[in-house]
């Protein structure tokens, strides 16, 4: 979801990192987040990066990066990016703060 305001982010963004997507924010188009990704390892990482838009610039520069995420393949990091709108609350703190391997809870 891009509104009309300049996303121009590019150059304030990793060369590493792919823009997948940006989304701007519903209840305020001053702000939104960026999804970028790169291949590390093998693995295809997901950045989340929350974006301020300028006025003086009349762009959107990144903030500060929320969450980082890795994924077997690209197919799962796209499939992520397209529910992450849709996640609750709840599950989006379980994603963030997820359970050590060898925590006695999970059993």
């Amino acid at each position: 979801m891009i509104n009309n305001k300049n996303t121009n982010v590019v150059k304030n963004i990793s060369n590493e990192n792919v823009i997948e997507e940006i989304l701007i924010s519903p209840e305020s188009d001053s702000i939104g987040i960026a999804f970028t990704s790169s291949v590390k390892s093998n693995f295809h990482v997901l950045n989340i990066v929350q974006l301020l838009y300028s006025m003086n610039d009349d762009s959107y520069s990144p903030v500060q990066e929320l969450a980082t995420f890795s994924f077997q393949n690209y197919e799962e990091l796209k499939e992520f990016i397209q529910k992450l709108p849709r996640l609750s609350g709840i599950d989006m703190l379980l994603l963030l703060n997820p359970l050590k391997s060898n925590s006695s809870l999970q059993n």
